[in-house]
């Protein structure tokens, strides 16, 4: 069963003091999926497990774990669409390929898709259910909300389960692999690597891709948090920030800065239920700052970081 089958394991485990440890677990303080040491307890997929035993970490107990035939699921689905994504074809289209990316993303999220649903009812719907409460807590307003379990069949997420573990495998592969070759890992997303070190790409699915090409070498980076940076060469500069509507580095420079940004942002159902829909949707202006709470890894004063330390067991 360990060599043929997908597995999922509930143990606790010892990572020592590894760089970049190998195992995720969600931290007690604010529930972020974080990849810390010491002593952890949890559940674990097989694939990610091994990996990790290879690195060091020692199981302490074995407890229950569950088994699955593995099969090639979609196979022609992923490989079909996947021939839109490539960028050195003749006939690549930017629109199209977006289209198939979500598809194929679509396609995975919905078998780890949540079985417990926040519910929209009228006050004087026929089916509305005891645990209701009201969208403003005045029990005249004329919508109220209600907790659910939906029993989908297509909920299934040992599924995505074993891909997000597969992927994380493949991704924790590459960092090692640019510590080994002398190099520093700087930043990591789920599907990319930001290094000084070279690293084998090639544009075949679930291989690493060159972003860059050419200009290895020649980029500067600031990290600020997940999905929080800039990178910049002498000819462009490039700035994400996922929430923020102006992307430039003026607005990096405001946040290091701990100032205040606004964003428009449009008003969300909860607020326009509050209100009992009696009005349409408003744009707000919505205060952002550089979050200087408990982050994946815990910073250090010279600008680098170290994973953070548990002990559950």
């Amino acid at each position: 069963m360990l060599r043929e089958c997908v597995g999922f394991v509930r143990c606790n485990v010892y990572v020592p003091d590894l760089e970049i440890p190998p195992l995720p677990t969600h931290d007690p303080d604010n529930g972020k999926l974080i990849f810390p040491v010491g002593k952890l307890s949890g559940v674990w997929e097989w694939g990610e497990l091994q990996q990790a035993m290879s690195m060091g970490v020692e199981v302490d107990e074995w407890k229950e774990s569950y088994w699955y035939a593995p099969q090639y699921l979609f196979k022609d689905f992923v490989d079909d669409l996947y021939k839109y994504r490539d960028k050195s074809s003749r006939s690549y289209d930017q629109g199209l390929a977006d289209v198939c990316k979500i598809m194929m993303n679509s396609l995975y999220g919905k078998f780890g898709m949540k079985t417990n649903r926040r519910m929209i009812y009228r006050y004087d719907d026929p089916e509305l259910p005891e645990n209701a409460t009201p969208a403003n807590n005045d029990p005249d307003c004329p919508v109220w909300f209600a907790e659910k379990t939906i029993d989908a069949p297509y909920v299934m997420p040992q599924i995505s389960a074993r891909i997000t573990a597969l992927a994380r495998v493949r991704l924790l592969q590459a960092m090692l692999l640019a510590v080994e070759n002398g190099g520093r890992v700087f930043y990591c997303d789920t599907d990319s690597v930001i290094t000084d070190a070279v690293l084998p790409t090639s544009p075949h699915l679930g291989d690493l891709k060159d972003e860059y090409p050419g200009q290895s070498g020649q980029l500067k980076g600031r990290f600020l948090g997940p999905k929080l940076y800039v990178l910049s060469c002498d000819e462009w500069e490039k700035v994400t920030a996922k929430g923020f509507e102006e992307r430039t580095v003026s607005l990096i420079d405001r946040l290091v800065a701990g100032e205040t940004v606004y964003q428009k942002r449009l008003e969300k159902v909860g607020t326009l239920a509050r209100h009992g829909f009696m009005r349409g949707p408003r744009m707000v202006m919505v205060p952002r700052t550089l979050r200087e709470g408990k982050g994946k890894r815990e910073a250090l004063p010279d600008g680098s970081s170290r994973p953070w330390r548990l002990n559950m067991w």
